[in-house]
């Protein structure tokens, strides 16, 4: 029993207060010291957490497109916007467990077809699923334009896209319009013809 309270952290402290209390050279005793080092381990633990997770301002329509590296479904990284060959691309945030943006994707999949005849480009960012799992989506769907993975979850802070489906409707790599939801055929098709 003595070998099991030894390796228990309880016992540990608990034997650490009712020991006798040696003071170390800043007159704390061994409890205290650990007391100090959990304190200074949780405060650079939330330093690195704010750090990781700090909060960016809200994407707004006349925002410029915030530059964000996304992986393709191969396991290549792409910058958003960057080499764009239309001047104008429709951004689709989604998730494949996502309710509304099942219900939604028949919308996107119309609209990307009549779009891409006007030379304008469609891309879905899926939030963190694997590829395969996105490629089997995708097939069921009948979804023919690109789609990204955002496996940092970068665009919930970035674009905002913290309630999903989101689509940004983006000119010359500057947002013309957000909208948040499932969004229509009709919809992006007017978003885009005020464009033009």
């Amino acid at each position: 029993m003595k070998g099991r309270q030894a390796c228990s952290p309880i016992w540990y402290l608990y034997d650490m207060r009712s020991s006798r209390r040696k003071s170390t050279p800043l007159g704390m005793n061994n409890f205290g010291v650990l007391w100090a080092i959990c304190a200074i381990l949780a405060f650079s633990l939330g330093v690195v957490h704010v750090l990781r997770h700090r909060s960016w301002p809200p994407l707004e329509v006349g925002d410029r497109l915030p530059a964000i590296t996304l992986s393709t479904l191969g396991g290549g990284a792409v910058q958003l916007g960057a080499g764009a060959k239309t001047t104008t691309v429709v951004y689709n945030v989604f998730a494949t467990w996502c309710g509304p943006c099942n219900q939604e994707l028949p919308q996107v999949v119309r609209a990307a077809a009549i779009l891409s005849r006007r030379g304008v480009a469609v891309v879905g960012i899926d939030q963190g699923e694997s590829a395969g799992q996105i490629e089997r989506f995708a097939a069921a769907n009948g979804v023919r334009f690109p789609l990204l993975i955002d496996n940092r979850r970068i665009t919930t802070s970035r674009l905002n896209a913290r309630v999903i489906p989101e689509t940004l409707v983006v000119r010359d790599e500057v947002v013309r319009n957000i909208i948040v939801g499932p969004a229509t055929t009709a919809q992006l098709l007017a978003d885009v013809g005020a464009l033009e």
